[in-house]
């Protein structure tokens, strides 16, 4: 769900022009602490700093609270270490989780970038997924509720020729690697080798994060997890968006009229339940209509497979630039004549290209 939270919070901050500079391509993240420190919003930042910092006694000069600048007095809710030395400051340390999530950064990265160590950050990594789970993801990650909400996201849907659709939804699994054995078998699952999460989310056509379950085990698959997915699991109950209506165009002999529909629906793949709230392409079609629905169905769900694809390519982007920079240097040396190819591996290698 940290994912969500990230993804949720990098695109509100690109949509504030204060938050974003269009020249260098960056976010200004103590403009977005400064508003999260606003008045409105001081509860959670009393909630964060409760959860993050110990509660320690403050040695510092005795002064007036209401007339400490509203930095200081943040500052002193991080305490003092035992030789009164401040805490490391917020804004390094979350920068450093959204380069751990973002980048893929490990944290010897980070304790070169910001001289803070490791550890710190390790530490402060873990409450900081907790906060994303619970005060960051209530924030971020907001699921329509009323009809008026959910006709934000129906736009490229209905333009489409898909009334009432206004989101997809599917699973994808996380590589859990420090999985204890005993947990290991149902952390396994037909898709993976190795043990893993899975997460059911939902998105608009905008590759919007609209709501995520919590981690279940790999072995879930699509059936078992949506009944864990309480916001679609609602809609099929009618508890949400019942009151949503829309038309579908019907033949009734020689004459083409509206019926009108009550409630909305989401795309899906084939794995899921037979629900009119969860609707998928035809697996088994024949007739021309049914198959040219079918392909224009599945190319709309794409949203949904290209959100996981980016949220999991930046784990991968580290790896990509490094290993190309290799290759790279390896082949300056190479074409210099300091390595040579040695003949008891054969010929050399030669691109397509080259054949």
């Amino acid at each position: 769900m940290i994912y969500a939270d990230a993804a949720n919070i990098l695109a509100d901050m690109q949509e504030e022009d204060s938050w974003y500079n269009d020249t260098t391509g960056s976010f200004d993240i103590q403009q977005y602490l400064k508003v999260m420190m606003d008045d409105h919003d001081h509860h959670e930042v009393d909630v964060f700093n409760s959860m993050i910092y110990d509660d320690e006694e403050d040695h510092s000069e005795d002064e007036d609270e209401d007339d400490a600048p509203q930095e200081k007095k943040t500052r002193k809710k991080m305490g003092k270490d035992a030789k009164g030395k401040p805490s490391s400051p917020l804004e390094l340390l979350i920068l450093g989780a959204f380069r751990y999530l973002g980048r893929g950064l490990t944290f010897d990265d980070l304790e070169e970038s910001t001289a803070i160590f490791e550890e710190v950050h390790r530490k402060f990594f873990h409450k900081f997924i907790k906060i994303g789970s619970t005060v960051l993801y209530d924030r971020y990650v907001r699921a329509p509720q009323t009809k008026e909400e959910v006709q934000q996201h129906m736009h490229e849907f209905a333009t489409a020729g898909l009334p009432g659709a206004f989101a997809s939804t599917d699973a994808t699994n996380i590589i859990h690697e420090l999985c204890n054995w005993k947990n290991r078998r149902a952390h396994i699952g037909f898709k993976s080798k190795h043990a893993c999460r899975t997460y059911n989310t939902t998105v608009n056509h905008r590759r919007r994060i609209l709501a995520s379950t919590f981690g279940n085990p790999g072995s879930f698959n699509d059936k078992t997890l949506i009944l864990f997915d309480t916001f679609i699991r609602d809609i099929k109950r009618g508890e949400k968006l019942d009151d949503y209506t829309f038309e579908l165009l019907e033949r009734r002999g020689e004459e083409v009229v509206a019926v009108q529909y009550k409630g909305v629906w989401i795309v899906v793949d084939n794995g899921y339940h037979n629900w009119s709230t969860t609707v998928p392409p035809m697996s088994n079609c024949v007739k021309p209509e049914e198959i040219r629905w079918s392909a224009w169905v599945e190319s709309m769900r794409k949203d949904v497979e290209c959100t996981f694809g980016i949220l999991k390519g930046r784990r991968n982007l580290s790896l990509d630039y490094f290993r190309s920079k290799l290759v790279e240097h390896f082949d300056i040396k190479f074409q210099r004549g300091e390595i040579n190819w040695p003949q008891s591996r054969g010929p050399e290698p030669r691109g397509i290209h080259e054949i």
